[in-house]
């Protein structure tokens, strides 16, 4: 079975798990990011010292977890330094509850097959979660580092948001990959969201024009025209962007694009 943090007490075990996925030099990089030498990182993994909890913060940011797995991140670390039986007691229940309340909301996220609303308001509350969640059918761009390299975010939001698609049913974590999950997700023409939604890409789109690509395609004029033709362009393109879906949905995920068409009246 496929693991994640949250299956593991200790830490030093989490670590040697995700050194096995990592592509190379993972000791050095842990090193750089908490100030110390790459020596010290081995004797931590060989169970002769301890990271202190400052080193487990700025592990944290490197390993690219997402608020709540910093948080049980912290707590694993807390459980293997507590010296005492009654505050090992105190970490082990911490983590306990994380666990069952995860282990609910699972069981919850099983059952749902369309986004509700309060998930739908994170959902298009930013470009991102549209843009990852969309990122996550390619093969190449199913782990939070490819992600966040492709996208140019931040490691931990990228880890964030995709606990958010995780917990809601939108994505299924398969170790440290990430696939589209079971919960459907749909948004009326009247919902106030559609117009955050709009507003999102087409700061992207405009975004794009900075970078020069010659897979984009951008047009911009003012246009006279009569009324008919109003009607007639505007039942075109409704048909070329139903004829564009069909395509989309058949054809294999391999680059991730954003697609939007304005044609508006001034």
């Amino acid at each position: 079975m496929d693991k994640q943090i949250f299956d593991f007490e200790d830490y030093k075990e989490y670590l040697l798990f995700r050194e096995q996925t990592w592509s190379r030099g993972m000791r050095k990089a842990l090193a750089q990011a908490i100030g110390c030498q790459a020596a010290f990182i081995s004797q931590v993994l060989n169970d002769r010292h301890h990271f202190s909890l400052e080193q487990a913060q700025n592990a944290n940011s490197l390993l690219g977890h997402s608020e709540e797995e910093s948080h049980f991140f912290l707590l694993i670390v807390q459980l293997n330094r507590a010296g005492t039986d009654s505050l090992r007691k105190y970490f082990s229940d911490q983590i306990g509850k994380i666990k069952v309340q995860r282990k609910v909301l699972k069981n919850r996220v099983g059952v749902a097959q369309t986004l509700n609303l309060e998930g739908q308001l994170t959902y298009y509350s930013a470009w991102y979660y549209g843009a990852i969640h969309m990122a996550i059918t390619i093969p190449d761009l199913q782990t939070t580092s490819a992600i966040a390299k492709k996208l140019a975010l931040a490691a931990p939001l990228v880890a964030s948001v995709l606990e958010f698609l995780e917990s809601v049913g939108l994505a299924e974590r398969q170790g440290s990959k990430y696939v589209i999950g079971k919960t459907h997700l749909h948004i009326d023409n009247e919902s106030k969201l559609v117009s955050s939604h709009h507003t999102h890409w087409r700061m992207q789109a405009i975004q794009s024009l900075a970078r020069t690509s010659e897979t984009d395609l951008h047009y911009s004029s003012a246009i006279t025209l009569s009324q008919q033709d109003v009607e007639l362009i505007r039942e075109n393109l409704t048909k070329a962007i139903i004829h564009n879906k069909k395509i989309i949905r058949a054809s294999p995920p391999e680059r991730l694009f954003g697609f939007n068409l304005d044609f508006f009246q001034l």
